[in-house]
Formats: C-alpha cells, structure tokens, sequence
C-alpha cells in the first residue's frame, strides 16, 4: 500500500473523467433501446444502465470527502445537496410536463398526472400512474436513491456518531434489509443498489486515510473491473437484487483503480472527459427528452444514424444547459443562502 500525500476535495480529474463515462454510458442505454434487437439476442442490451452503478459508486466516494474535508452542519449539506441537484431536474421535469402536455402520443414513457408530478419533483418514491416506479422524468429514478443516501448522511451529521462511517453504511443496509420485510419499499427504493453507495464510502475513506493501493494493483483493478463489464456486454437485464454485485462490484473496481491511480499521480489530464464529466448531470437530465422526441420523430429504422443523432444534439444541449442554467442558477443560489461552494457534484444516472 502507498503512503502518498492527501488528495485535494473532490472532484478529482479522475473521477470526474468517470463521470462522463458513466453519464456517455446511460445515454447509450438509452439510444439502444429504440434500435433494432441484435441479432441472436433475447432483448436490447442492457450494460449502459450499469452507468447507474458506476454513479452511486462515485457518489459514495465524493461526498464522503466532502463531509470529511469541509465543516458543515446537518442543514448546510442538506440544502448544499438540495439546491446542487433539484433546480435543474425541476426545470427539465417541467418541460417533459409541457411536452407531454402538447404531444403526450409522443411522450408515452412518461406520464402527466397533478399527484404525480408532485410527488417527481419532491423526490418520494412512488407508482406513475402505469404503475412504475418512475417519476415524469423517467431517469430522475436514481436521484431518489442520492435523496435518501443524503438523508443518512445528515442524520449522521447531525447525530455525531462515534464511528461516522459504520453508522452511515449501516443506515443504508437497514434501508436495504426494509426491503425483505416490505415487497413493495424494495420494488420503489429499498433494494441492493443502496450497498453501492457504502463501497464508495469504503473508496473515499482509503484515500483520506491514504491508503490507496499502488500503480500496479490501481491498475489491475481498473482492466479487472472493465473486463468484468465488458464480459457482461451481451447482458439483456439488471439482474434484479445481484445488481450491486454484477454490476456495482466491477463499478467499484473502476473507482478504486482509477482512483488509486490518481493518488499514484499516475491519471493522465483527459480534458475531453473531464469536460464531459463537468455536464454530466445536465447531460444526463437533458439526453432523455432529445432521445425520445428524435425517436418518435425518427424516419426509417433506428440505426446507427439515429444514435449519432442522438449524441449529436444531447451533448450540445446538455452543454448549453450547464452553461445557461446548471451553473448560474447554481452561483445565484449559493449566494442567496450564503453557503461555500461545493467541492462535490451531483452524482446521478438511469
């Protein structure tokens, strides 16, 4: 194990880089489910949403830095996460509102109802009126399972345990264990997925304790967690309650590695990712409407023409999003309420 200097409050370059992988990822996810099914296959295939994975992964690790490296009350990181994550899944909410309002034929994913959309933009997990537990903006799914890691980790901000991390990770598998006892907690938010978020914990507690494994170890974790991914390619389901192991092990293996790199000093600067990183969560708020309504519009088979189309208009939309709204919205908030501004970013996906 290597003794090296104390890594600077996130985001790091490295986890940032992941971010825009694992946001590049969810969008994958997304095109592939109107494309033609591949021939010799059951289904469309699924591994993109393993960016999910990958995200609470990441946001287990950043915000434990965070609440580790910067003084902050209960109240101060709740309305730091607040204010860092709803405005801009308010906005995009109400446009998929709108659109489904003009062109709900066109929207059949996502659905209008007072009550529901109530319920979406509060972040409560609950059934849309199909029955599934997915709010009007359908990916906004997963930012129910950050709303309630947030909770854990202000109860215990508050609480001021003797041991912050064992009462963090056993707050999130007593959340996990509900779900034995209560079917339908498990099927709304009371599942494994929840486990991601502690291997993060795990991640970022090593690095502030300076604890990362070497170059040659980081970097077998990195091509082990891959590889583990990329043998699942042909994967056509979440895989139910072995998710967090399928999918959220190697997603903490590619943390780990890429992490441990870092602190190696041996992450090369990948600016292209690293800019895709910082619109990740526009870009993964913004690319569910583009794939949708391109889709609906769509003339001919859904190709790889329309997956470039696609990538095309998400990443400039997402772009303008972040720079238009995302961030100044973001500063004028901060100020208002006085907060310091955040090392951390949302960590979210579908």
């Amino acid at each position: 194990m290597t003794k090296g200097a104390a890594l600077p409050l996130a985001p790091l370059r490295s986890i940032q880089s992941l971010r825009g992988i694992a946001a590049l990822s969810v969008v994958l996810f997304h095109i592939s489910q109107w494309m033609p099914i591949p021939a010799g296959m059951t289904g469309t295939p699924s591994i993109g949403s393993a960016g999910v994975d990958l995200f609470f992964v990441i946001s287990g690790v950043v915000l434990w830095l965070s609440v580790n490296q910067r003084e902050q009350t209960a109240q101060q990181f709740l309305l730091g996460r607040a204010l860092r994550v709803v405005p801009a899944y308010w906005v995009v909410t109400l446009v998929v509102t709108a659109l489904v309002l003009m062109d709900a034929k066109n929207m059949t994913a996502a659905h209008f109802e007072p009550l529901h959309l109530v319920l979406s933009l509060l972040l409560i997990p609950h059934l849309n009126p199909a029955g599934e537990p997915f709010p009007v903006l359908p990916v906004g799914w997963s930012l129910t399972y950050e709303a309630l890691f947030y909770l854990i980790m202000a109860i215990s901000l508050w609480r001021k345990p003797s041991n912050p991390l064992i009462f963090v990770t056993m707050g999130l598998i007593g959340c996990w264990m509900f779900g034995f006892i209560s079917s339908d907690a498990a099927f709304l938010i009371a599942n494994p997925m929840l486990t991601e978020f502690i291997l993060g914990l795990l991640i970022g507690q090593a690095l502030l304790s300076r604890a990362m494994p070497g170059p040659r170890i980081s970097a077998a974790l990195l091509v082990l967690g891959v590889g583990l991914l990329a043998a699942q390619h042909t994967a056509v389901t979440d895989f139910g309650f072995w998710r967090a192991l399928v999918w959220g092990g190697p997603s903490a293996l590619i943390v780990a590695g890429v992490a441990g790199l870092e602190a190696c000093g041996r992450w090369p600067h990948l600016a292209p990712l690293e800019g895709l990183g910082e619109v990740s969560y526009s870009l993964y708020l913004v690319h569910w409407p583009v794939t949708w309504m391109l889709g609906r519009h769509w003339s001919g088979v859904h190709d790889l023409g329309y997956g470039a189309a696609v990538i095309a208009l998400a990443i400039p939309i997402a772009w303008l999003f972040w720079r238009l709204i995302e961030r100044p919205s973001l500063k004028a908030l901060r100020r208002r309420f006085e907060l310091e501004p955040a090392g951390s970013r949302p960590i979210v996906g579908s």
